[in-house]
């Protein structure tokens, strides 16, 4: 099994959790409480598709996708200095959220399948986190 259906399969198991999208949220205010002034005023439904979108987008980066890579560039320029100047570490502190809550909601969660999870999350963590202004720079697969 490709890591990419791993990744898929487990993202399938959490969705079919109805508190995945709750858990999340409140495992990642609950890491970094200054984050709620991000979600004031936000639908939550709205925050449930954004963060499904964040998810798929990464998958889809990860297995070669233009688009998603574009996509990604323009997550990484929405969230820098210029437009809503998020702290770097906010974003290994978003993965341990997701991390902690797929532990939570899938039951079907090994060793495997979460590093598979730590593994591809965390490169499209890094291709977002904004740094010093320097333009998205793509890893090699």
């Amino acid at each position: 099994m490709s890591d990419l259906t791993t990744i898929t399969d487990s993202f399938r198991r959490c969705l079919a959790n109805h508190a995945f999208y709750g858990t999340f949220f409140q495992r990642l205010t609950r890491r970094l409480p200054q984050v709620g002034k991000y979600f004031e005023g936000a639908d939550e439904a709205m925050l449930h598709a954004f963060l499904r979108k964040a998810i798929t987008t990464s998958l889809m980066e990860a297995a070669g996708s233009p688009a998603a890579a574009d996509l990604l560039a323009r997550i990484q320029h929405r969230h820098g200095p210029v437009e809503m100047d998020i702290p770097p570490h906010y974003f290994s502190e978003w993965l341990e959220a997701l991390i902690e809550t797929v532990r939570a909601c899938d039951p079907m969660l090994d060793a495997h399948t979460e590093e598979t999870w730590r593994t591809v999350m965390g490169r499209a963590v890094a291709l977002v986190t904004p740094t010093s202004g320097l333009p998205l720079q793509r890893l090699a697969p």
